[in-house]
């Protein structure tokens, strides 16, 4: 898809209301859950510098990780949202359908 032909396409799903505030709403959500979840986790940085990053009930702990990984997570559900973002307003033109369907998938994600 050339870049002109998702540019119009995401300017025409850009405009349906629903579709924006969705979008919106949903951008806020992932900020803010990023937010709270880096908010209870970075202070356990302080005691180690490692992090438990899983844990199983049979195994006991069996991945730890530097502490710089914590930021993993947040960073790929926001990349992920992007690209479902990216794809959605790319095919608005083609199926308006499809289009809201990965919007509001990404939303009750």
């Amino acid at each position: 898809m050339k870049w002109d032909a998702w540019l119009l396409s995401a300017k025409l799903a850009w405009m349906r209301p629903t579709l924006r505030w969705t979008t919106l709403t949903t951008l806020a959500i992932i900020v803010f859950g990023s937010f709270l979840f880096l908010w209870n986790v970075v202070p356990a940085r302080k005691q180690s510098g490692m992090l438990i990053i899983h844990y199983n009930i049979y195994l006991g702990v069996d991945q730890v990780r530097p502490w710089q990984w914590i930021f993993f997570l947040p960073a790929l559900w926001l990349l992920l949202s992007l690209i479902d973002f990216a794809l959605a307003f790319g095919l608005y033109h083609h199926d308006a359908h499809v289009s809201a369907s990965l919007i509001f998938l990404a939303f009750f994600f």
